[in-house]
């Protein structure tokens, strides 16, 4: 996110409720305090706006009418998509740390204070700024900062110049493709005649390879035919 999309005013939340009067009360509070703001009544929803959407927080009812929101966030890699609060009447105590360990961000439990709300979505926007967060995807951690990647296990594990510009820009888009151009242009500073498309390839090839080497099962880079290279949808 820039500058958590300056200063949070220009933050994208997307707001999953079935209930109808408790999303629009979410989304108008939100709203109100400067954020744009997504609304979907279901897990099927949910997934049709993520796939044109990049939402910077997204505020997760467990029972949905459709799917499992713990479920779900599990399948799609949702914390690994953005910061993920899960707004629920749940309040088992295994229900919370299954949430907290290794799904989402934070976890409320209804009737919600909207006031609370909106301060728990400014601080998770605040933790997700640039420089405060690492990007995580697939139980991998980079640090954008440092410019260093983390095994899964948490080792740290060397990468060159070119083969971590590469893996930044993949996980800045994940889950979206990213063409060989646009990739050129991340590991030749526009500088064309210096590499190749064929460059591109064989950092690859090479970044795969080293990850698979240190963590003992494939990468999660899929080559999209006809386009490029993203980021596969794995949790943590």
């Amino acid at each position: 996110m820039e500058a958590v999309r300056n200063a949070m005013g220009e933050a994208t939340v997307l707001v999953v409720e079935d209930a109808v009067e408790l999303r629009v009360l979410y989304a108008h509070g939100l709203a109100e305090a400067g954020l744009r703001v997504l609304q979907a009544a279901d897990g099927a929803a949910m997934q049709e706006l993520l796939a044109r959407e990049r939402p910077d927080v997204v505020l997760l009812d467990i029972n949905l009418p459709d799917a499992n929101g713990l479920e779900l966030a599990r399948r799609l890699g949702l914390r690994d998509r953005a910061g993920l609060i899960f707004v629920t009447t749940r309040t088992e105590t295994a229900d919370r740390v299954e949430a907290l360990e290794s799904l989402g961000d934070d976890y409320v439990t209804k009737p919600v204070d909207l006031r609370e709300l909106v301060a728990r979505v400014r601080n998770l926007l605040r933790r997700a700024a640039p420089g405060d967060a690492p990007l995580r995807f697939d139980g991998w951690t980079l640090d954008l900062v440092r410019r260093e990647l983390f095994r899964p296990d948490g080792a740290f594990l060397p990468l060159t110049t070119g083969e971590f510009n590469i893996l930044a820009a993949l996980a800045a888009f994940r889950p979206r493709p990213v063409s060989r151009e646009y990739l050129l242009d991340v590991i030749s500073n526009r500088d064309s005649e210096r590499v190749s498309e064929h460059t591109v390839d064989t950092l690859m090839t090479r970044l795969r390879r080293k990850m698979r080497q240190a963590s003992g099962r494939e990468a999660p880079i899929v080559t999209v035919r006809g386009v490029g290279y993203a980021l596969s949808n794995g949790t943590l």
